[in-house]
């Protein structure tokens, strides 16, 4: 209240005592096969409704956590690994993580911070244990910095 932090000079408190535990449901499924050569492929798909979604309020006049209201979180996730021979493997994984804002104003927006997705590559050589080399690339999808993305 007054400013004053236990490590220091006056500073700021984001911190906000008056919110709502965040509840939800989770429902998932998935699959795994595994080949008899080291080929593995899994899927996930994730369903989760949440009440009371905690989030940051980056107004300036807040500055705070706050509880947003209700928000959906879904999506899938997809990865496969294939050896190719002589120490060499390959690996790629994709996401789908469409996390939405229900209800009011902002209905069907995406929460801020949280991207639409993802994706990565990644070839592994390992001719000896324990010595490997990986090259690997990384894609995010698109994400926002507020909640009126």
């Amino acid at each position: 209240p007054n400013g004053v932090t236990p490590f220091g000079p006056p500073g700021f408190i984001i911190s906000n005592g008056t919110l709502d535990p965040q509840r939800g449901e989770n429902f998932e499924v998935g699959a795994r096969w595994d080949g008899a050569a080291g080929q593995r492929v899994q899927a996930t798909y994730y369903y989760m409704p949440v009440r009371a979604e905690i989030d940051f309020d980056s107004d300036p006049a807040v500055l705070s956590y706050a509880n947003l209201g209700e928000s959906l979180h879904q999506g899938g996730l997809l990865h496969a690994r294939w050896p190719l021979g002589g120490g060499l493997a390959a690996e790629a994984n994709a996401t789908v993580t469409p996390t939405t804002i229900r209800g009011g104003a902002l209905d069907g927006n995406q929460i801020n911070a949280v991207p639409k997705g993802g994706a990565s590559g990644r070839l592994t050589w390992s001719p000896d244990a324990p010595w490997s080399l990986d090259v690997s690339a990384r894609w995010v999808a698109k994400q926002w910095l507020d909640k009126e993305n």
